[in-house]
């Protein structure tokens, strides 16, 4: 299981290879769009990679089969993509964990008052 000082950990070195390419703290407005742009269809793309790499297509007799280690390498490709665009708007290790634990709280409240009318 990760901890969060090896997620900010992983956070840096993603951080550190982006500054190859650009100071995301130097980054206009604009230039953060037009990156979330460019990193969203990357990882559109990558996703697309990952769903070749299953048996999706239903009406394919012959399944190949499945390679876990390039299904995991599409998974961290698509993860790096998403790492570069919680840099490009200043999104922290910390600050995404409260996040999705405030969300996943809400989401799970939310989903328990639907079944909770679905049931009366």
């Amino acid at each position: 299981m990760i901890n969060i000082d090896e997620l900010r950990k992983i956070w840096n070195v993603q951080s550190s290879f982006q500054k190859n390419f650009f100071d995301t703290e130097k980054m206009s407005l604009e230039e953060r769009e037009k990156w979330t742009k460019e990193y969203i269809l990357s990882i559109a793309s990558e996703t697309f990679e990952l769903l070749n790499e299953c048996n999706w297509k239903r009406h394919v007799v012959h399944k190949k089969e499945l390679d876990h280690d390039k299904l995991t390498e599409e998974c961290v490709d698509i993860f790096k993509f998403w790492l570069n665009l919680c840099l490009i708007w200043g999104i922290t290790p910390d600050m995404f964990v409260e996040k999705f634990y405030a969300k996943s709280r809400f989401v799970e409240e939310r989903y328990a008052k639907e079944l909770e009318s679905i049931k009366n």
